[in-house]
């Protein structure tokens, strides 16, 4: 029944609705998709993507997952009579590999790092979430400020098989969840932590750290 629905609506829409995200990302990446309007979005494939919502729909957010894939999602509109597919190939994880040899006697009183571009990575476990995730990583101040300086993240979930993603894994072993990392694109780590659960304290961490 909600297929015909679906597909009523849209041969009955006059126009398509605007959805802005991205169509190519990487395993254990946060995927934020954007509607100009409020919206009921749909998972077409997997039918069980586990997604949240928020500002009445106008954004959707879920996590691309632990393998390729393709993920398909709808977007409806249904006051304006609107729908629109949006298509996100998920591919092998991007970013830094963690330096294997990291130091085992750091400066006690090391140089401030250079600012540049970084990698923010999250270890974490999705069947675990906190609430302030979601007010963090979908917050508007946060995610500008990421874009203006350049800035990736990359969420990886405990059970993330690519071998780029459990070398991270590796190295929060035995730490709590969510643990944060900063690296630099040559994979120095700038930070290892617990992840900051406010927007100011995430955004303070990443400029201590270079950013």
């Amino acid at each position: 029944m909600r297929n015909a629905l679906l597909l009523l609506l849209l041969l009955a829409s006059q126009a398509v609705a605007q959805v802005t995200g991205p169509a190519k990302v990487a395993v254990g990446e946060l995927v934020v998709l954007r509607s100009e309007t409020d919206a009921q979005w749909v998972t077409l494939d997997p039918v069980d993507l586990k997604y949240e919502q928020f500002e009445s729909g106008r954004v959707l957010a879920f996590s691309s997952g632990i393998r390729p894939a393709r993920i398909v999602v709808l977007c409806v509109s249904w006051d304006a009579r609107r729908l629109d597919r949006h298509i996100v190939d998920v591919g092998r994880g991007p970013g830094p590999d963690p330096n294997p040899d990291p130091d085992p006697n750091p400066d006690p009183d090391p140089t401030p790092p250079q600012p540049g571009k970084l990698w923010a990575i999250v270890i974490e476990e999705t069947a675990d979430l906190s609430p302030w995730r979601g007010t963090v990583f979908n917050s508007e101040a946060f995610g500008a400020y990421m874009q203006s300086q350049g800035h990736r993240i990359r969420i990886l979930d405990d059970d993330v098989q690519t071998a780029d993603g459990q070398a991270w894994i590796g190295k929060a072993s035995g730490k709590p969840r969510p643990w944060l990392f900063l690296s630099d694109t040559n994979g120095k780590i700038r930070f290892s932590g617990e992840c900051p659960q406010t927007v100011d304290a995430m955004i303070a961490q990443i400029k201590k750290a270079g950013g």
